[in-house]
């Protein structure tokens, strides 16, 4: 799993719908805790934010937090929100979405970050990863702001191909760790082609179709244009 701080690209998202981060009722809990100036701030936007990864033996997590500035992105308190709630994911019950499960447990702790840095401060999301049978984790975080905790981060599970059978440990660790690095620089919507969600497809055809048509060419040269885009387009959104 990669995720990148999505603030620049979501940030009204996450500001003005923080479900399931922010609901009605803990909007309402926050004023009726005092918290009124943390509640208020919770209409802003989030345009900036960490992603921060913890790995421990077979289990690894991410969590993102967001916030409305790069300036209290580095504050210290925003950087050990983001790393709580990613100890959280990493000690959920199971390796699913947490994130209702780690905002639970950690709304006060953002309010209380919003009051200290005096802006918007969103728990996003948080997930957890297991490595497989016989398999091990490797993870990458860029651009780090501080150990663990960076503008983006993945996580990555790797196995041996047939059952049974064995890792070199250190070579599988030091190709988990790059295939991590890859998958933060390409961010792949899933592992090969066949596997792409179905509306990415459709998107990727539409595009290809469009600019096939814009060249003015006989409609059985622009199928075969667009039929090469697509499958261009496909593989590079594919790992």
């Amino acid at each position: 799993m990669v995720w990148g701080s999505e603030g620049r690209r979501a940030g009204q998202a996450a500001s003005s719908a923080p479900l399931p981060f922010l609901s009605d009722a803990a909007f309402d809990a926050l004023r009726k805790r005092g918290l009124a100036a943390a509640a208020k701030k919770a209409s802003r936007t989030a345009a900036e934010g960490l992603v921060a990864a913890a790995v421990s033996g077979r289990r690894g997590a991410l969590a993102e937090a967001n916030c409305e500035t790069d300036f209290a992105a580095r504050h210290p308190d925003f950087l050990a929100l983001v790393m709580a709630a990613a100890d959280a994911a990493l000690e959920s019950p199971a390796p699913v979405p947490v994130g209702g499960e780690v905002a639970a447990s950690g709304a006060d702790a953002a309010a209380g970050v919003a009051a200290t840095v005096r802006e918007n401060v969103v728990l996003r999301r948080a997930a957890r990863l297991d490595a497989p049978p016989g398999g091990l984790l490797g993870h990458y975080v860029h651009a780090p702001a501080a150990p663990g905790a960076g503008r983006m981060a993945a996580v990555v599970a790797v196995a041996p191909r047939a059952a049974g059978a064995a890792l070199d440990h250190a070579a599988a660790a030091a190709f988990a760790r790059s295939l991590a690095m890859h998958v933060v620089a390409a961010r792949p919507l899933a592992l090969d082609v066949a596997s792409l969600p179905a509306a990415a497809v459709a998107a990727e055809t539409e595009v290809a179709r469009a600019r096939a048509a814009a060249t003015g060419k006989p409609a059985a040269v622009v199928d075969r244009i667009a039929a090469g885009r697509l499958a261009k387009g496909t593989k590079k959104c594919a790992g």
